[in-house]
């Protein structure tokens, strides 16, 4: 595994290298008290790889390394990001990548060297830049046809009640309030 940030390239070093993905996808129940199994999308979420293996005695720099590059910032404070060349980050596009969670190192005695674990979250997941991409397209085409008309735009997503249609609450309440409508036959 190598991480790159500006310019400099560093090969992790670890032995017996495990690479595992994690791929959030996230569901909420919308049954209510039924026994419907019906769920809502709540979004696919960034991809994250935890990273295991061994550091021997003898390579104690690696593991300063490690350290180092789990500890980068940014200069504005934010966490340093890395692109990555790996086979499973490969596998799951994932291309630039940032520390998350604990970076742990124990003593093996027998081995004389260190157990490492440590967690990488994807930068910019494909998921988030195709949400990204489908809110400016929803905004840039609400302007585009209120501005052709005339009309001011009003609200965060061009409607005059400022209420967001697309958003995940409004979606919610809105299948919450269709299903008590059939119900209420009366």
């Amino acid at each position: 595994m190598i991480l790159e940030r500006d310019g400099t390239t560093k090969d992790i070093g670890l032995m017996d290298l495990s690479v595992s993905l994690k791929l959030p996808i996230k569901n909420q129940d919308a049954s209510g008290n039924g026994s419907n199994t019906a769920t809502l999308n709540t979004g696919t979420k960034a991809k994250t790889l935890s990273i295991a293996g061994r550091i021997p005695f003898s390579s104690a720099d690696n593991l300063t390394d490690l350290i180092k590059l789990a500890e980068a910032l940014n200069s504005d404070g934010t966490r340093a990001i890395y692109t990555i060349v790996d086979d499973t980050a490969d596998a799951a596009d994932i291309t630039t990548v940032q520390f998350n969670g604990d970076l742990d190192a124990r003593k093996i005695p027998d081995l004389q060297a260190w157990a490492v674990t440590f967690g990488l979250s994807e930068y910019l997941s494909t998921a988030e830049r195709v949400e990204a991409q489908r809110n400016a397209g929803y905004m840039s085409s609400e302007v585009a046809a209120d501005s052709a008309s005339g009309t001011e735009v009003a609200g965060a997503a061009g409607n005059e009640s400022g209420i967001d249609k697309e958003g995940f609450v409004y979606k919610l309440f809105r299948k919450v309030d269709d299903y008590l409508a059939t119900l209420d036959t009366d």
